[in-house]
């Protein structure tokens, strides 16, 4: 279970300020449920309704919040990185980011090899991936489902146990009947890693698009 401050308002990022007596609760499963946190008590909550948070985002930056003023609890401990590099180098990741979902964002750029055009997609989030078979990808679009795998076979997370956090990278070839598909228009993305599938929602359509050139 993790517990971390609420913010007062209607639960938008433009009303995020600290109300120091209300809390959420976040459990395994992401659900929220906001409660009153007793000042004299200060391990009891009072559940008082359930919220539906639509936004990721959201999601994150309450988390990202309560850890940085020390609210947030969890019952593992805290792992520290063999290589203290690890969490630096995923701080400063800092590519414009196309899609988003529960476990992260989706960011990309586009490498041309020996005259093909390959798409190098990182996600940067929570997920752990080691794997030699590769990602299956599919593109929700207008007119239907477009299929693709990737490139890479073999892949695995650069990831930060102190930060719980990670960048998995993999590529797949942008052939031109892949990429005239996509320029019609993509409203998801779904990944699968073994039997694993996490899905994506289109967050800024004008980055994907301008990938698709």
């Amino acid at each position: 279970m993790f517990s971390c401050a609420l913010f007062r308002g209607q639960m938008k990022p433009e009303f995020m300020k600290m109300n120091p007596e209300i809390f959420v609760i976040f459990h395994r499963n992401m659900t929220v449920f906001p409660g009153i946190w007793e000042k004299d008590n200060p391990l009891f909550f009072q559940r008082v309704e359930t919220v539906d948070f639509h936004s990721s985002e959201i999601l994150r930056t309450l988390r990202h919040q309560s850890t940085s003023m020390g609210l947030f609890q969890s019952s593992k401990r805290v792992k520290k990185d063999k290589n203290p590099e690890i969490a630096p180098k995923i701080q400063a990741f800092n590519w414009p980011s196309f899609a988003e979902g529960e476990n992260g964002t989706l960011h990309g750029q586009i490498n041309r090899v020996d005259g093909y055009d390959f798409m190098h997609v990182v996600l940067k989030g929570d997920l752990k991936i080691k794997t030699p078979k590769g990602c299956h990808i599919v593109f929700q679009t207008k007119e239907g489902e477009v299929n693709c795998k990737s490139d890479s076979r073999d892949i695995e997370s650069f990831y930060s146990d102190a930060l719980q956090q990670g960048l998995t990278q993999f590529d797949f070839l942008l052939d031109k009947p892949l990429k005239n598909q996509l320029k019609k228009g993509v409203s998801s993305i779904r990944l699968t890693f073994k039997k694993n599938t996490y899905s994506f929602d289109i967050s800024d359509p004008n980055r994907f698009r301008f990938l698709m050139k």
